[in-house]
């Protein structure tokens, strides 16, 4: 999933993968990585109020995700 998300925003569809991920983390709701690309995703997107609410759901999830 995260090779078709990345195509999706190297071939300019960004929004489309934001989509994505929203669907995914409906269900996959425990996947802090998934909330990080979410977050990187809307930054670039400059949608930054939900990129930073995206980000706070990872680390809630993992703290250590930073530490990779």
């Amino acid at each position: 999933m995260r090779r078709y998300l990345a195509a999706l925003a190297v071939s300019g569809q960004l929004p489309t993968a934001v989509a994505e991920l929203q669907v995914l983390l409906k269900t996959e709701w425990y996947r802090a990585e998934s909330w990080q690309l979410l977050s990187e995703y809307l930054t670039r997107l400059s949608q930054t109020g939900e990129a930073a609410a995206a980000q706070a759901e990872a680390r809630a999830l993992d703290v250590h995700l930073n530490d990779r």
